[in-house]
């Protein structure tokens, strides 16, 4: 029994310019919406474990203070941020934590003191309180579902691109 190489070769070139037109249609573009948009069940996750302080928290450098950081500053900072890559075509990455920069530069604004608290770090490292280990926690519980969320969205939009070229 034998195989017919021509007819066998015209179907594998067709299965890779199918595949090549699945590859563009999951471009980076739309595989990082879909990250964000499962993202945001990590940042409401996040935002439930931090339990506000009752008062302004101030942090004194070089004798002075340096930063009066308002009751609910650290909440209001968690947002999801893209990390840079060596390739952004062929690669997304996304982080959700409290965020520094841009306008979130300023010292009484920007969660920069959240892995202090996180860790335990503040007054002299016995920091206890109840937003001790926060991100992890969020961590932790939020994983389960972006997985969730995402998989199921990257398997329709692939569907929803192989049915178009079939």
């Amino acid at each position: 029994m034998g195989f017919d190489t021509a007819k066998l070769d015209a179907e594998l070139k067709q299965v890779v310019k199918d595949l090549e037109k699945i590859q563009q249609g999951l471009g980076t573009r739309y595989i990082a919406q879909m990250q964000r948009k499962s993202l945001g069940l990590a940042v409401k996750q996040m935002k439930a474990e931090i339990k506000d302080s009752k008062e302004v928290f101030r942090v004194y450098r070089n004798g002075g203070i340096y930063a009066e950081i308002t009751p609910g500053t650290l909440r209001k900072s968690i947002g999801i941020g893209r990390s840079k890559t060596s390739n952004n075509r062929l690669f997304s990455g996304f982080w959700v934590g409290p965020r520094v920069k841009g306008s979130f530069k300023d010292p009484e604004k920007g969660g920069w003191f959240a892995h202090f608290i996180n860790y335990g770090y503040l007054r002299d490292g016995s920091y206890r309180g109840a937003n001790k280990g926060f991100a992890d926690r969020a961590k932790a519980s939020a994983i389960p579902q972006v997985l969730a969320s995402f998989i199921p969205m990257l398997k329709a939009h692939a569907e929803k691109i192989l049915s178009k070229h079939k």
